[in-house]
């Protein structure tokens, strides 16, 4: 039976028979190393992992932790949160824009000067405006501006508006009482409006128009 010597791997022929089935102690003559033996087994070898082994068994490792370092970098640090908390005084900031933000028209608002049949002349601002965005008795001011000063100002209705045959024909009173009617049936997604200037000043340069509620 061939035995090598665990330490200093030298090889002996000990017959298996004298060898105890249930193991045996011996020493090596070369090292004075002490081990057990069995009878009818294989050459006793060193068993200590090779540094090939060592070398695999730690790049293995190593791979491991950049994998869990590169998920813990997407987790924390490359990838932002999905919500936003956000705090009491911006919350009432958002509320506060969202309520104050005017209704905005569809198109651009027009401006025009209109001769009447009897003389004279007005001044009528049309325009339309989303439904959606109307509540209630909503109520709309164009305000004209000669320059940069504000010069006079008109409150509309909208979906309150006059024919041209109307501006034209009708007395200004009765003009104006027809504008600051109610508005008479549903409109779709786009509301008109009209606002009258029946004496308008001189040296007009523009217009704006605000709805509030």
């Amino acid at each position: 039976m061939r035995i090598a010597c665990l330490d200093c791997e030298t090889n002996y022929e000990i017959p298996a028979e004298k060898i105890d089935p249930s193991g045996q102690l011996v020493e090596c003559c070369r090292c004075g190393l002490v081990f057990g033996v069995k009878p009818k087994e294989a050459p006793i070898t060193v068993t200590a992992s090779t540094p090939k082994e060592d070398k695999g068994l730690g790049a293995t490792f190593y791979i491991l932790l950049l994998i869990l370092i590169a998920l813990l970098a997407y987790l924390f640090v490359a990838k932002p949160n999905y919500l936003k908390l956000l705090s009491g005084e911006g919350i009432k900031k958002l509320s506060s824009l969202a309520i104050s933000q005017p209704v905005m028209t569809t198109d651009s608002s027009k401006a025009a000067l209109i001769e009447r049949n009897g003389g004279g002349k007005i001044l009528v601002v049309t325009g339309w405006v989303k439904t959606a965005s109307l509540q209630g008795q909503s109520k709309g001011t164009v305000t004209l501006f000669a320059g940069e000063k504000a010069a006079v100002a008109a409150i509309f209705t909208p979906g309150v508006i006059a024919t041209s045959a109307e501006l034209k024909e009708l007395p200004i009173s009765k003009l104006e009482e027809k504008l600051s009617g109610k508005p008479v049936g549903e409109f779709g997604d786009k509301t008109p409006f009209m606002a009258l200037f029946s004496n308008p000043p001189e040296g007009v340069t523009g217009h704006t128009v605000n709805f509030t509620n």
